[in-house]
């Protein structure tokens, strides 16, 4: 899998995590944990990535990220991504029913 694939569903997993429980902040572990079907090198690059965007900001220590912070840039992206969506589906219905 693509690596930026992968920074697009850690941005998807973080971005539904701070909707649910407010949370900007989260540890390099934990997302590991949640991509159990990713090696860790691979997430580490899609997080280099995204942090190189500015949709995160990450904290190193001994070279290996710690802290990852989502950024306000990376809300807008998913917000605008959302509305897109429903945008889309209300003219596919539309058109359906026309």
């Amino acid at each position: 899998m693509k690596v930026a694939k992968i920074a697009d569903k850690i941005l998807i997993s973080m971005y539904k995590r701070f909707i649910e429980t407010g949370e900007r902040c989260s540890c390099a572990e934990k997302i590991v944990s949640d991509f159990p079907e990713y090696s860790p090198h691979l997430i580490y690059a899609a997080l280099d990535m995204l942090c190189l965007d500015n949709f995160l900001s990450v904290l190193y220590a001994n070279d290996e990220p710690t802290e990852i912070s989502l950024n306000v840039q990376a809300m807008q992206r998913c917000d605008e991504n959302t509305l897109l969506k429903r945008g889309y589906n209300f003219l596919k219905e539309l058109r359906d029913w026309l």
